[in-house]
C-alpha cells in the first residue's frame, strides 16, 4: 500500500464498514453468563466454608477479593462486548475489550489481508497475545480474521503491557450484506 487512503480502504474491505464488531462475541456472552453463575456459586461456597472455619475478619476479607474478582471477570467479558473496532480518516482503533488495543495510524499501515478462522483446536490462539512484534486480538475460533502489517512499529496494549508491535491479528464479525 503507498497511501493512507488505499489503507483505509483495504481496512473498510476488510471489516465491512468504518466500524466492526469483534467476532465471536456471542460466544464470550455465553462465557460470561456461564462464568458469573459458577463464579456466583463459588463465591457463596467459600463464603459459607470460610465464615465457618476462620475468623471473622479474614471470611470477611475473602468475601471482598472474592465478589472483586467476579466484578473484574464480568467486566472483561462485557467490554469485549461492548467495545468495537473503529476507523476514520486518521487510523484505526483495533481492540478486544479492554483487555488489549492499538491505534495504528493509517500511514503506518503497509498490508491488510484477510485470514482463515482459527480452527476449534486453536482454541489456545484465542485472546489477547503478544510476541515477537505481533499482537493478536482473537476473540473466538471460527469468526474471520485479519492481518495488518505495518510499515513501522507502534505501540500497542496487551492488558497492562504495552509493546511495538509489527502486526496485527484481529477477529471481525462483519455486518451482514445488504
Amino acid at each position: 500500500m503507498t497511501s493512507p487512503e488505499e489503507a483505509q480502504a483495504a481496512l473498510v474491505q476488510a471489516f465491512g464498514g468504518g466500524s466492526a464488531a469483534v467476532g465471536g462475541r456471542g460466544r464470550w456472552l455465553g462465557i460470561g453468563v456461564v462464568g458469573a453463575l459458577l463464579g456466583g456459586l463459588e463465591l457463596v461456597v467459600v463464603a459459607v466454608l470460610a465464615h465457618a472455619v476462620l475468623p471473622a475478619p479474614i471470611a470477611r476479607v475473602l468475601d471482598v477479593l472474592g465478589v472483586v474478582a467476579l466484578v473484574a471477570v464480568i467486566a472483561a467479558v462485557a467490554s469485549v462486548l461492548r467495545r468495537r473496532h473503529r476507523l476514520d480518516d486518521r487510523g484505526a482503533l483495533l481492540v478486544l475489550g479492554f483487555l488489549a488495543g492499538i491505534v495504528v495510524p493509517l500511514q503506518a499501515v503497509s498490508a491488510v489481508e484477510p485470514l482463515p478462522p482459527l480452527q476449534p483446536v486453536d482454541v489456545d490462539g484465542v485472546g489477547p497475545s503478544y510476541a515477537d512484534g505481533r499482537l493478536v486480538l482473537t476473540a473466538a475460533t471460527d469468526v474471520p480474521r485479519v492481518r495488518v502489517a505495518l510499515r513501522e512499529p507502534v505501540r500497542g496494549r496487551e492488558l497492562w503491557r504495552h509493546h511495538e508491535v509489527t502486526e496485527i491479528v484481529v477477529s471481525v464479525a462483519r455486518p451482514p450484506a445488504g
